[in-house]
């Protein structure tokens, strides 16, 4: 029940909980039982309640119904769950005193006087029988003075007739109502403190109020904001200044929502805001739909903390301010014992009442006689429905009202994808660009284990798009920005949710996935044809298979956490896609990778080998390179990763250093061997986690050295590469070349650290001698170039004051020096062809 705000009639309504969760609030389906005229509130309500307490007393008994699918009569029984309203409602109904008794509260014996030695979280509760003993003992009192003295001192100045009901318990059956309690009552409350406008109290010890200015610029920033919040997130808040505007949803909206943001680094003492802040994370976690019962107990902990907090900042323990401490910011220690009791929050709150009510309020049309319409139409309404059942005429027309649209109305549906509806426009045609051609070639050729070459045969010069596209099953409507032009008040629909593996970096571990929010702005909604019999996309089917894919642009964002509550705040999308984390699609959008599969409702298996669901896999990192050779095997090329140049000359190992096991050594050395006549895929990747270290391959091969790393999960490749192009330049440029990669990887490696650098290395005359060599020989050069003055010249140049010409080795140096080498190198191929014999 609910009186009405500004007609004071009183309304009593039914909600069937048999109905699904989405239909029981409509209005069409709340059962009107009856209304109380005003305009004065009934002297004894009980006698308005009497046939329905009847009706609900026999509907427990059971009351005998036919089984229309079986043609037999059977007992139905109906028993009513729970009695919410407001508190003034509440108390009228429960015959209770209310704030105006020694025993003020509904649901515990916490006295008015000295009630700040209760402890909150262990409340002396009121119980059904001490209820309904107290009430008789009052109504049995003597006289009326002694009935209102036992009622000022109880808080029960009678029995509800609800009592009666054997399903209703005092009070769990009357739960708390957040709608009234929190959105408006306790947060203008909080407002009036911060605004200076709470009874003309100031504040006192703290300095919790907002400047006037800071405080009209923080309203002024809320009307505009309602052309950029989808209005699936709520209604438009108004202007904050504006109460008469406000209502429950709008409060809510401000409270959860832009509070937080607009709130932050305003007062003088952040202390105020995270106050603010904690009771926001405990309203949205009691709003859940879905609450686990463990998590009780840390609401109760976290509203009676609140509470305390609360009692500290604005009343201040001073008799002066008991105003602050108003019955609603008591009733907050019960929304625990009110879960506890009857559910989640959702499942009593009191926004189908004021819906119900706003629907009979516009029925009133004459001002004269404003009772007598608000119960004419009731009683229309009522024979209406009775008609409506009765010859079976619901959703029919003209009774139907608005035509019920389906979500799949002007939709074009892609086989495969049954809860994707794409709509119009269509008739543009999308032009597959350089970068777009990259991004799906890199898709295929990551979820379905294809070659580059064979998934460019499958992209063609132009795609089929879409505009729009709508998730089914009442899921959202996003538009396509490469397709539309954005206003300067549109809205972009950028925020979306990945399963992203938490151990991405480590492909030797399992998936370990967790729900991410990403930020992006969806480009464009596309469909690639796959033609029947191809390889291991589309192997078997004989018609065509169409792979619904979306291009994405990352926005790259950053969060702060400090003061309690998470702030994330981002410029603009990116046009460079890159897919930090293995992901895969829940709900929104599907990657962040550049191309990933359509919109998905449930988290799909993304094995390739199952054609009837396309892959909702993210492909793992990418990274640019160009082939260098058409010899590199394209198998590992395409497999190859960044840091392959380098992990092809590791492998893992148990010892840091020589070990004394010739076998070990022996087998290292093979590997070796085999790595410099083949590759392998798995010699792509850093050794497995099994192996405390890592060893270098050309070291042990070159020169018998055992050189280590530690096999870490990050900071290993920085070291390994700094060793390979400082001291084995050949071997890794030959690596490069076996994979089809550049010797410098740029997302890996900075410019800096190139392969034709020399860093750090101290410039000496043999070194020199040295280089000069390897150019004589790698070129195959002259001598001589050494004693040409355009050569000692631009070594000169190079070394900017740091070299003279008297530096630079003579010939006879230089070809002894290429001697050293050519005689190490037979050596070395010497071993080679000996462990060559050993492993065949």
């Amino acid at each position: 029940m609910l009186p009405l705000r500004s007609v004071l009639s009183i309304i009593h309504r039914v909600i069937n909980y048999n109905l699904p969760l989405e239909e029981r609030t409509h209005v069409k389906n709340m059962i009107c039982v009856g209304v109380i005229p005003g305009p004065q509130c009934p002297a004894d309500i009980n006698s308005f309640l009497q046939p329905l307490i009847n009706e609900l007393r026999e509907l427990a008994r059971g009351v005998a119904t036919v089984d229309v699918t079986q043609h037999k009569l059977f007992a139905l029984h109906a028993h009513i769950l729970a009695i919410f309203g407001d508190i003034p409602a509440l108390t009228k109904i429960l015959e209770f005193i209310g704030h105006n008794g020694c025993l003020p509260c509904r649901f515990c014996l916490m006295p008015t006087p000295n009630g700040f030695q209760t402890d909150p979280l262990d409340l002396p509760l009121r119980i059904h029988d001490n209820c309904i003993t107290t009430g008789l003992k009052v109504l049995k009192a003597k006289n009326e003075t002694k009935q209102k003295r036992l009622a000022t001192e109880s808080g029960i100045k009678g029995v509800t007739l609800f009592a009666r009901v054997p399903s209703i318990s005092v009070p769990r059956s009357f739960p708390v109502d957040l709608m009234h309690m929190i959105w408006l009552n306790l947060i203008p409350q909080l407002i009036d403190f911060w605004t200076g406008n709470f009874n003309d109290l100031d504040n006192g010890l703290e300095d919790y109020q907002l400047d006037v200015n800071v405080w009209d610029a923080l309203c002024e920033v809320c009307v505009p904001s309602r052309r950029t919040i989808p209005t699936s997130f709520g209604c438009p808040v108004p202007d904050p200044r504006k109460r008469s505007q406000f209502i429950a949803e709008t409060w809510n909206v401000f409270t959860t929502q832009l509070g937080p943001s607009i709130l932050r680094k305003r007062f003088s003492d952040q202390h105020y805001y995270q106050h603010f802040v904690r009771l926001v994370k405990l309203l949205r976690l009691v709003v859940s739909f879905d609450l686990p019962r463990d998590q009780i107990p840390e609401i109760r902990q976290g509203f009676a903390e609140w509470i305390q907090e609360y009692e500290q900042i604005y009343y201040q323990f001073d008799e002066d301010r008991l105003q602050t401490c108003s019955v609603n910011t008591h009733y907050l220690l019960h929304i625990a014992d009110s879960i506890e009791y009857m559910g989640p929050i959702r499942c009593y709150w009191a926004y189908p009442m004021e819906r119900f009510c706003s629907f009979v309020l516009n029925s009133v049309k004459s001002r004269r006689y404003p009772y007598a319409n608000i119960d004419e139409r009731v009683l229309n309404r009522a024979r209406l429905q009775i008609i409506l059942h009765k010859y079976q005429l619901i959703d029919k027309e003209p009774f139907s009202g608005r035509k019920r649209r389906e979500e799949s109305d002007g939709a074009t549906l892609v086989r495969g994808y049954p809860n994707i509806y794409l709509l119009s426009p269509h008739g543009k045609l999308l032009q597959v660009d350089r970068n777009l051609r990259r991004q799906i070639v890199r898709y295929l050729t990551t979820c379905f284990e294809i070659l580059s070459p064979a998934a460019e045969e499958l992209i063609p010069d132009e795609l089929e798009q879409w505009g729009r596209l709508r998730i089914g099953n009442g899921g959202d409507e996003v538009h396509a920005r490469g397709y539309h032009k954005l206003r300067s008040d549109g809205r972009d629909a950028a925020f979306y949710e990945l399963m992203v593996d938490q151990d991405a970096d480590n492909p030797s571990v399992d998936e370990r996935l967790e729900p991410e929010s990403q930020y992006g702005e969806l480009r464009h909604i596309f469909v690639l044809t796959i033609p029947p019999k191809t390889p291991k996309i589309n192997p078997h089917c004989k018609k065509k298979r169409h792979l619904l894919l979306a291009q994405i642009y990352e926005a790259k964002f950053e969060t702060d956490e400090a003061d309690e509550h998470k702030v994330i705040w981002y410029k603009a999308a990116g046009r460079q896609q890159k897919a930090p984390k293995r992901a895969q699609a829940t709900a929104a959008l599907a990657t962040t990778a550049g191309i990933g599969p359509s919109i998905q409702r449930e988290v799909a298996d993304h094995r390739p080998e199952q054609p009837a669901l396309p892959s909702t896999s993210v492909p793992p990192s990418y990274v640019a390179r160009d082939s260098t050779t058409d010899k590199a095997s394209k198998e590992l090329k395409e497999l190859a990763t960044g840091a392959s140049n380098c992990w092809i000359h590791t492998r893992g190992v148990n010892e840091p250093d020589l070990p004394s096991d010739p076998e070990l050594v022996e087998e290292a050395k093979q590997d070796a061997f085999r790595r410099a006549k083949g590759l392998m895929p798995e010699d792509l990747h850093r050794p497995d986690n099994k192996y405390p270290r890592v060893l270098c391959l050309v070291c042990l091969r070159t020169s018998g050295e055992w050189k280590t790393w530690v096999n870490s999960d990050g900071g290993i490749i920085k070291g390994v590469r700094k060793h390979m192009t400082k001291f084995h330049g050949a071997a890794c440029a030959a690596g490069c070349r076996a994979i089809g990669a550049n010797h410098v990887d740029t997302e890996q490696v900075s410019s800096e650290d190139g392969l034709d650098d020399v860093i750090g290395e101290e410039v000496t005359a043999e070194g020199l001698a040295r280089y000069i060599a390897e150019l004589v020989a790698d070129q195959d050069l002259a001598f001589n170039i050494v004693q040409a003055t355009t050569f000692r010249r631009l070594l000169c140049y190079v070394g900017q004051g740091n070299m003279r010409a008297s530096d630079i080795p003579e010939r006879r140096t230089v070809a002894k020096v290429s001697s050293d080498l050519s005689k190490k190198e037979k050596e070395q191929l010497k071993e080679d062809m000996r462990l060559k014999g050993e492993f065949h």
